[in-house]
């Protein structure tokens, strides 16, 4: 009986402790300034994809109101001789296409945004030259954890000035069970031994 005791009082006051800590509110009023929504660009291109732009709005730090995007903007795409070049049309979702154009390496792009009720924004970026990779090698290995691994050596010649890149292996695959059979493609999980990248 001693021991339930204890365990009854336990309970008790982690009872109060909880509610305790539950009835604890405090309201702090926001005494900054509070801003006009404005259009939010995002978009991500290059020579091989379809030119896709999301335009949505901005919200203020109280605004409780969900992320709205946005259906009817202009929006224009010019190169870098200002020649209008696209104008994706809405698809859905914030979504604007232009399924016929393809951007060129080396050449300055610059896509401007206008809807009634907000200001025009403006973004601009430059694609770079195709950097060609010069060789290719795999061999089977064993990791420390006993798994079999494809090891890929990869060189290119690293153009002057400070570039980024972002390898991305993709593998087709194929499975079959019984009178089944799967293929298609997967995105393969990659792990770097260059001393080069941070963390290895």
């Amino acid at each position: 009986m001693l021991l339930n005791s204890k365990k009854m009082k336990n309970s008790i006051y982690l009872l109060f402790i909880l509610a305790l800590a539950s009835s604890c509110q405090k309201t702090i009023e926001f005494d900054g300034e509070v801003k006009d929504p404005k259009l939010v660009l995002n978009s991500i291109f290059n020579t091989e994809d379809t030119f896709r732009i999301h335009i949505s709005n901005s919200l203020s730090l109280v605004d409780g109101a969900s992320l709205r995007f946005i259906k009817n903007a202009t929006v224009k795409l010019y190169d870098e001789n200002d020649v209008l070049v696209s104008t994706p049309l809405h698809t859905q979702n914030g979504y604007y296409m232009d399924e016929t154009f393809q951007f060129e390496e080396n050449k300055q792009y610059r896509v401007e945004v206008d809807r009634d009720g907000f200001n025009t924004i403006t973004a601009s970026d430059k694609i770079p030259s195709t950097v060609q990779v010069s060789n290719v090698d795999t061999q089977k290995v064993v990791s420390s954890e006993g798994y079999e691994q494809t090891q890929v050596t990869m060189e290119f010649e690293d153009p002057l000035g400070e570039n980024y890149y972002m390898v991305e292996v993709r593998m087709e695959y194929y499975y079959k069970w019984d009178s089944f059979e799967f293929s298609g493609w997967e995105t393969a999980y990659l792990n770097t031994l260059d001393p080069n990248i941070e963390g290895n």
